[in-house]
């Protein structure tokens, strides 16, 4: 009997973790961390603009804001990290 109640919480644990990470879920929290990965980046040079990076890669000015939503274009620096590139993540 003992050994029934075992397998059937292997089996629910082993179901629960697998639905966390079809859902791309924290384990810590629980909560459903959706978002977008880079792809591709580049690393911002001396004199570059964020109008030179999205004709440069040809890229749409809303297309390039969405990949770098928190960046602010007036306050490059060298070596900043751009992304050029985004894949959606569940």
């Amino acid at each position: 009997m003992a050994f029934n109640l075992f397998l059937v919480l292997s089996l629910v644990f082993i179901v629960s973790t697998d639905e966390r990470k079809l859902m791309n879920m924290d384990v810590n929290d629980g909560v459903p961390q959706v978002g977008m990965q880079c792809r591709s980046s580049y690393s911002v040079q001396d004199g570059d603009t964020c109008s030179d990076l999205v004709q440069r890669f040809q890229l749409t000015t809303s297309a390039f804001n969405v990949f770098n939503q928190n960046l602010d274009c007036d306050n490059l620096f060298i070596g900043q990290w751009i992304c050029l590139n985004n894949v959606t993540i569940y």
